[in-house]
């Protein structure tokens, strides 16, 4: 018989970290900014990424950063941002 035995590296991922930060709270009338940071954490690109953040019902879009355009029939801003090398991060608002 032989014994044969694999030894497998690290796995080899993309994993983007998102985190929305700003106020918690707004008064109506007021402009609530806010920013969506990002993070490739994982050893691999992530590929075609396309970030996204639906606006909650009641708020009026005003404008998105970089690019970023807004769907009213979703309510949803949508930012593309294609590759995102391993260690590479952003932030959009």
């Amino acid at each position: 018989p032989v014994d044969l035995v694999v030894s497998l590296g690290p796995a080899e991922v993309a994993q983007l970290v998102v985190a929305k930060r700003g106020p918690q709270t707004a008064q109506a009338g007021e402009i609530l900014r806010y920013a969506i940071d990002f993070t490739n954490a994982g050893n691999l690109a992530a590929g075609s990424v396309v970030l996204t953040d639906v606006l909650p019902a009641g708020s009026t879009f005003i404008s998105a950063s970089d690019g970023g355009t807004f769907s009213f029939g979703t309510r949803t801003v949508t930012w593309p941002l294609g590759d995102v090398a391993s260690g590479a991060s952003g932030e959009r608002t």
